[in-house]
């Protein structure tokens, strides 16, 4: 499928000054409310990701997150997935209580169903899952098995109300390639040509 590209926003030029925005990954972006979600880390750069949401339009909410060793998680994608109707985060992950209380206020704002996951959760991929949408505009979420069978019964609830769940079985590329399905797969919004 052809698609209408409008701009295009290169920001390469960052990269010889040692500063990153890493690819759709290191956000999680709120398109209907364009609102852009980061966890600061080598990958993404305050300044970067101010200019790309200056630039798309977006309002940049940032933040630290760490993993259960205190480590700063690399893309915010891991802690984090953004449906239409709903969020799913790992709040454990923010350390701050400030920042944790700005992005809360964010979602409650967009009228995000908050569904939360634990450390744990998060060490199985149950961050890293995408709603995608099929050919007749009907929500699906996809995450891996092993993040869908870290999720308990009242999660997998909430999550089904708005979206059928499709698990898919990807052990070697969670076991060797760092990532799940979302570091897989990337959003398309733009209009067909």
């Amino acid at each position: 499928m052809n698609y209408k590209i409008q701009n295009t926003l290169d920001l390469t030029n960052l990269e010889k000054e040692g500063t990153f925005l890493e690819g759709t990954g290191s956000m999680v972006l709120d398109h209907q409310n364009k609102i852009a979600y980061g966890c600061l880390s080598e990958r993404l750069d305050k300044l970067a990701f101010a200019h790309w949401c200056d630039k798309m339009q977006f309002k940049a909410i940032c933040f630290n997150a760490v993993d259960d060793k205190s480590q700063p998680i690399y893309h915010t994608n891991v802690m984090m997935c953004m449906g239409n109707e709903f969020v799913v985060i790992c709040l454990d992950s923010i350390p701050n209580e400030e920042e944790k209380q700005i992005v809360l206020t964010s979602f409650k704002k967009s009228n995000k169903e908050l569904i939360t996951i634990s450390q744990d959760q998060l060490n199985h991929f149950a961050g890293n899952m995408l709603q995608v949408f099929d050919i007749n505009e009907k929500p699906h979420l996809i995450m891996s098995e092993q993040a869908y069978i870290s999720l308990h019964p009242a999660q997998v609830k909430s999550l089904e109300k708005y979206n059928p769940i499709l698990p898919i079985s990807i052990p070697t590329i969670e076991a060797l390639g760092g990532g799940s399905t979302r570091c897989m797969m990337a959003e398309i919004y733009l209009e067909p040509a």
